[in-house]
């Protein structure tokens, strides 16, 4: 078995690399909520970590699934065991490459206040525990997807699917590769055409997730979500599975009208868009600029100390954004001009004089 490298990280945690069975058994425990993170532990993207935060005891308190979907795409799901590992597991996020997190409510939710990159916030009624009636007579239209319709699916889902804009067609292909050949892709043909899909993205031992679902604009309204839906549910009904999915805020389908009784909601899908870092170059040409005003900035009195210290004590991605006014000197590193770059008339943080430019640049 190999050795699993574990960071103490104080307050008796550890910070450790890679999947564990204790990890596969939080998991599990947690389940559907959970299911997002055991269909990417399941089927591993590549290049994909996995970040668990442990106890002295190596119980799992934490985790998260880093996993690559294209350049610069990364995706984070969460796995929150104790909520006071929050502000922890929230941190790795942040300094981690990812570029959304997604996840259940009580998993994403209470990270985000300790996301800095935190940009926006998406939610959508996620159900889960349904007991899905005998199906009716099920639609023609609707059909499980072949090999044969991967072109067709990549473009439809890469191209005409407003969701999925994370994704790049080769990391669409991937995961939809993976679910036809699993069964779990549903398929509606209109017109010669195919139409539109569903796409079971995550699914463990006992729970498929309805992830990704998409109509051609041309064909709605024609009853061809509902004739994919029927017949996914039959399908994963058929390989002793239960379903869980969630519904976005424009998805007109409505599980309690169409077949009564649905099932019970359970909490919110959450997915958060986080910034990108910033170069570390540029945080190092701030970092010089602001040693060099510190310098030369008047230390008469005790507010311009004050404001100084101020700025001495953030950090990097702090610093660039106070020193977001001194673009002649972090673009070309030494201020020509040789004057004072911090006002230190007025209240608040340090403000650049048009003066401070270099004279070229003003």
């Amino acid at each position: 078995m190999r050795t699993r490298l574990r960071v103490p990280i104080g307050s008796g945690r550890r910070l450790g690399i890679g999947a564990s069975a204790a990890l596969h058994s939080a998991v599990e425990a947690a389940e559907p909520g959970s299911t997002l993170v055991a269909g990417a532990l399941r089927v591993a993207p590549s290049p994909q970590v996995v970040l668990t935060i442990e106890d002295a005891a190596a119980a799992v308190l934490g985790a998260v699934v880093l996993g690559r979907h294209g350049r610069s795409r990364w995706e984070a799901r969460p796995l929150l065991v104790d909520p006071a590992s929050a502000p922890v597991l929230g941190r790795v996020v942040h300094l981690s490459p990812a570029r959304r997190v997604l996840g259940i409510g009580p998993h994403v939710a209470p990270l985000a206040p300790h996301l800095p990159r935190s940009r926006s916030a998406g939610r959508g009624a996620f159900l889960a525990g349904a007991d899905l009636p005998e199906t009716r007579d099920l639609d023609p239209r609707s059909r499980a997807a072949t090999p044969a319709d991967l072109p067709a699916l990549v473009d439809l889902f890469a191209g005409h699917y407003s969701l999925g804009r994370f994704r790049g067609r080769a990391a669409w292909r991937r995961l939809l590769e993976r679910a036809v050949a699993e069964g779990l892709v549903v398929v509606a043909d209109g017109d010669g055409v195919l139409a539109g899909g569903i796409v079971c993205g995550a699914a463990s031992r006992r729970w498929a997730f309805g992830t990704d679902a998409t109509v051609r604009p041309e064909h709605r309204g024609q009853g061809l979500s509902w004739a994919m839906a029927d017949r996914l549910f039959a399908m994963v009904d058929g390989y002793g599975l239960r379903f869980c999915g969630a519904q976005t805020d424009d998805n007109p389908m409505d599980p309690d009208h169409h077949y009564g009784d649905h099932g019970a909601l359970g909490d919110e899908l959450w997915e958060l868009a986080l910034d990108p870092h910033l170069p570390r170059r540029w945080a190092r040409r701030a970092a010089a600029a602001g040693r060099r005003a510190r310098r030369r900035a008047p230390l008469g009195g005790l507010a311009a100390q004050e404001r100084l210290d101020g700025v001495r004590g953030l950090d990097d991605g702090g610093l660039v954004g106070q020193l977001a006014g001194l673009v002649g000197v972090v673009r070309h590193g030494r201020d020509r001009s040789r004057r004072s770059v911090w006002d230190t008339t007025g209240p608040g943080l340090p403000r650049v004089r048009r003066a401070a430019m270099p004279r070229r640049h003003r």
